[in-house]
């Protein structure tokens, strides 16, 4: 048939019907799915697999820091290389994230400015998932 993912096995049934076993092998280099067309018996046949969905992870849910202007990393794991994400500081302006929107796999920067009033948390996200930033007053 051509296609390496498709194993077509002869089946011999009773009378003469004859029938076939088709196995498709998982997709484990794309999440976007794939196609064939094979012939069995002189008859077209589709055969459609759908894709995966992209889904990620973060190291850390949540981040401490102290008053000071500083900065921590965090590291993103995408299912896919091809996943494509992006984050948000959710408007919470003394937090910074970089990059800002990549593809797969990434080491992703947090960085905050100086807090000189009171603790403050902030909710920004990464590739849909939400991480707690916490930043403690200046003594």
């Amino acid at each position: 048939n051509g296609n390496g993912w498709i194993i077509i096995t002869p089946f011999n049934g009773t009378g003469s019907i004859n029938n076939v076993h088709i196995k498709v092998d998982p997709d484990t280099t794309k999440h976007d799915g794939r196609t064939a067309n094979i012939t069995i018996a002189e008859q077209n046949i589709a055969i459609i697999q759908e894709g995966d969905s992209c889904s990620f992870s973060v190291s850390k849910d949540t981040l401490i820091f102290s008053a000071s202007d500083s900065s921590q990393s965090i590291f993103l794991n995408a299912s896919f290389e091809d996943c494509s994400w992006n984050s948000s500081n959710n408007g919470y302006e003394w937090v910074t994230i970089n990059p800002e929107a990549e593809d797969g796999d990434k080491v992703i920067n947090i960085h905050v400015n100086e807090n000189m009033g009171d603790n403050r948390i902030a909710h920004i996200t990464i590739a849909e998932k939400t991480i707690v930033i916490k930043q403690q007053a200046m003594n």
